[in-house]
């Protein structure tokens, strides 16, 4: 939520800055469409995938999304990736070993799921890309 504020209060003076080459202005209003569609359920599957989580707090807070949402689904996917977590922490007991490969097997299957969205928004974005230099017709 320290993201999400900080984020929410500061990050838009940020992009006015040295930063704004990155995520310029413009693209603020497509942004703030995407998470009025999607951000709720983003913000509570973003905790499932490793390096994912990292990204959706601080876009939340730039679209300005609102607290209370963020709240409530971040919460429910804490406990969730808690519980889980926990519960291969007891199911594993003192087989340490079992609960480190599902670990590792869980980080390998959500790493690949986070590649081929990050392969499948690239080949997206050149297709379009492609599209409007080429024109109508």
């Amino acid at each position: 939520m320290g993201v999400f504020w900080i984020s929410r209060h500061w990050g838009r003076a940020f992009l006015t800055g040295p930063m704004g080459r990155y995520l310029p202005a413009h693209r603020l209003g497509s942004l703030e469409g995407w998470f009025a569609r999607w951000g709720g359920p983003a913000i509570a599957v973003s905790r499932f995938f490793p390096g994912v989580r990292a990204l959706v707090m601080p876009a939340a807070g730039l679209a300005a999304f609102a607290a209370w949402k963020v709240c409530v689904f971040a919460g429910v996917s804490v406990v969730a990736w808690n519980v889980f977590v926990v519960g291969i922490g007891l199911l594993a007991g003192t087989h340490l070993d079992w609960g480190k490969q599902v670990l590792l097997r869980y980080n390998a299957v959500a790493g690949g799921v986070v590649a081929a969205a990050l392969v499948a928004a690239a080949v997206t974005l050149l297709i379009r890309r492609a599209l409007r230099r080429a024109g109508p017709g």
